[in-house]
């Protein structure tokens, strides 16, 4: 004799059976149902029953729903049956039901068994597929990212999705691309994944929960905020197992077919992947674009700076080498020798002024030279003063014991203008830029401290600082390589820059600069004194710029020397080649047409072994630096005594 069953019991049973179940009675009330069929059927777990069964049927189906319901109560005990229909959750979620019914008997009367599936789950994947080509096939972008996600909280039924992409200076933080909340399109902003489930899904791959997610996550407090129950989450990674970013669904009741949802989504982050990578090559391609354009925009500024200073330093030449002459001849006590010292005065600072533009466009030949710091600085405190605003304190502090150090001069104030701009543009309030030197620690060299009182940087921004074309200004506010020039010059000087800043704090650049080997130079002599002595050799001159020629000729013809002038490096050639006696000394403008200076060198020397050489330039492009590096030169804008002293010490040079 079978055990007849109570309604009890046969609850218990349909609770503990790992599939969605529930139970009916003759009139179609549902009597009892476990877990899995309250999830797949929106039904929250405190729902108290019984439930009409009508409420999950849709009007269109009920006749189909009495027929199979009056099917399951006519089979003898025991007896089982398989069905399939449309039906609806509580939340008026469209669902295909499969049913498998069996018919058992209790003591309150006839109940059917009902065991559950989401039969339309072997359709999602097909549908979805459908829909991503028909519907996202024609866009890319945000509008991709919007639909997709408006696509996926559609099909799975899911409250919250959103894609997240990695941020590649805060790897604990996902900056969401597109989200979907409620149905409508919502604001994106940063997701920290410190304590969430997405951080596993970016470490360790794909994260589900069927429920209790905010229980397994207390410290996710968004999870709390938006009363989330379920989550499923994939990485997007790419082809090279980089994570770049995460796709998340997430509901506000438990989901009983998880499994399925997970590999419904899988489609979307194979897709959604793709497009992110598609986006992140055409931001390199334009970023390095821009470098090209901003590189080539140096190029010019550059290639402009050095024609100028050509030229300029040419007019400085004549109008310093004349103007001491002129004052020699004067003496101290003529009524126009002010007016002389200011001519020689203004002549030196427009040579200041070219040097710092080739400086600044980085085409200045480099001279290293044992340099007192203290007195470097001293020397643009005004050009500092300018380069600052008015609402910007500028404060020095020198200790008299800083060590002199190895440094090219223009170099060296090139570094510190890169950092008063940068201090100044990091206070767009006004502020205090202090400049400090003091005998770094073990006296083996010196610091420089350039210290703001700005806006700071956090850590991500000062682990790039130093990159060239880094700039966290607007595009077309900044290039870029101001701190990575700083860098460069400090290293090559075979120094180091420290950073310290924080967030609304400043910021500190602190550079180290070895000591100097040799002592410092001895002061040069005033003007006018201590001439340099002349001589008797024969030299020959080439320069194409008339009064440049005609200045050095006259300073070198009254020293005592035998001077032949050439109007450029053809004609220097010739007058070369007629030259019966010794020639003792070339000396060359490097930038001359038809032939330029170090090619008028090389072939001279070939042809005269013992020749020595002395070039000069008002600017030295960079393909000509390298054959120049260990051939004597002199700088213009030049003086009568550089002229002497330089020509001097080349003939008198061992050889």
């Amino acid at each position: 004799m079978s055990t007849i069953l109570t309604d009890q019991a046969l609850a218990a049973v349909a609770e503990t059976l790992p599939e969605p179940a529930a139970v009916i009675d003759g009139s179609g009330r549902i009597l009892a149902a476990n877990r899995g069929a309250r999830d797949m059927f929106d039904v929250p777990r405190d729902a108290s029953l019984p439930l009409d069964v009508g409420a999950f049927v849709p009007d269109d189906r009920r006749e189909r729903y009495a027929q199979l319901r009056e099917l399951f109560l006519a089979m003898p005990q025991s007896g089982a049956g398989r069905a399939s229909m449309q039906g609806r959750t509580a939340v008026g979620r469209a669902i295909v039901v499969g049913v498998s019914g069996t018919r058992i008997e209790t003591e309150s009367g006839p109940r059917v068994l009902l065991l559950l599936h989401d039969a339309g789950q072997r359709t999602r994947p097909e549908e979805l597929v459908r829909r991503l080509v028909e519907d996202l096939a024609a866009v890319t972008g945000a509008e991709f990212f919007a639909r997709l996600v408006q696509l996926l909280a559609e099909q799975l039924a899911m409250d919250v999705v959103f894609i997240g992409e990695r941020l590649p200076d805060r790897s604990s933080t996902v900056r969401m691309i597109a989200a979907c909340i409620d149905g409508a399109p919502a604001a994106v902003h940063d997701y920290d994944l410190d304590g969430t489930p997405s951080a596993v899904v970016m470490a360790n791959g794909a994260c589900a929960y069927a429920s209790d997610v905010r229980a397994a996550f207390p410290a996710d407090l968004w999870l709390d905020e938006m009363r989330i129950e379920s989550y499923c989450g994939l990485p997007l990674t790419t082809t090279r197992s980089e994570t770049i970013g995460v796709l998340v669904a997430m509901a506000r009741r438990p989901i009983g077919a998880i499994a399925s949802i997970e590999s419904t989504m899988r489609i979307c982050a194979i897709r959604a992947t793709a497009e992110l990578e598609r986006l992140r090559a055409a931001e390199v391609l334009r970023v390095s674009e821009q470098r090209g354009q901003q590189a080539q925009k140096l190029e010019a500024v550059g290639t402009l700076a050095g024609g100028i200073a050509h030229d300029f330093n040419n007019l400085l030449t004549v109008i310093l080498g004349n103007a001491q002459l002129i004052d020699e001849a004067l003496g101290p006590r003529h009524p126009q020798a002010a007016q002389v010292a200011d001519i020689l005065h203004a002549g030196r600072s427009a040579a200041t002024l070219t040097k710092r533009l080739l400086a600044f466009s980085r085409r200045q030949r480099i001279s290293p030279q044992v340099v007192d710091l203290n007195q470097l600085i001293a020397g643009i405190e005004r050009l500092l003063q300018r380069v600052v605003r008015e609402d910007i304190a500028l404060d020095f502090a020198l200790a008299p014991a800083t060590p002199a150090v190895v440094v090219d001069p223009g170099q060296m104030e090139q570094v510190l203008v890169n950092l008063a701009i940068n201090a100044r543009d990091a206070m767009p309030g006004g502020g205090t830029l202090r400049v400090e030197t003091v005998p770094a620690d073990g006296g083996d060299g010196a610091l420089l401290r350039v210290i703001d009182s700005g806006v700071g940087m956090d850590e991500a921004t000062r682990s790039r600082i130093f990159e060239p074309f880094f700039t966290t200004k607007a595009p077309g506010h900044g290039t870029g390589l101001g701190l990575s020039t700083v860098y460069g010059i400090v290293s090559q000087a075979g120094g180091r820059v420290v950073v310290a800043s924080e967030p609304g704090r400043g910021s500190v650049f602190e550079i180290f600069l070895p000591s100097a080997r040799q002592p410092l130079p001895a002061p040069a002599p005033a003007i006018g004194l201590s001439r340099p002595v002349g001589g008797t050799e024969t030299l020959l001159l080439a320069e194409d710029a008339d009064q440049v020629r005609r200045f050095a000729a006259d300073v070198l013809v009254r020293a005592g020397y035998t001077v032949i002038e050439a109007v450029n490096g053809e004609d220097a050639l010739v007058r070369a080649s007629r030259i019966e006696g010794p020639l003792h000394l070339l000396i060359s403008d490097i930038v001359m047409p038809l032939i330029d200076g170090l090619e008028l060198s090389k072939r001279l020397v070939a042809e005269r072994p013992g020749l020595r050489v002395l070039h000069c330039s008002g600017y030295v492009a960079s393909a000509r630096q390298a054959r120049l590096a260990s051939a004597a030169f002199l700088p213009k804008p030049f003086t009568a005594d550089d002229l002497l002293r330089a020509v001097r010490d080349v003939l008198d040079a061992t050889a």
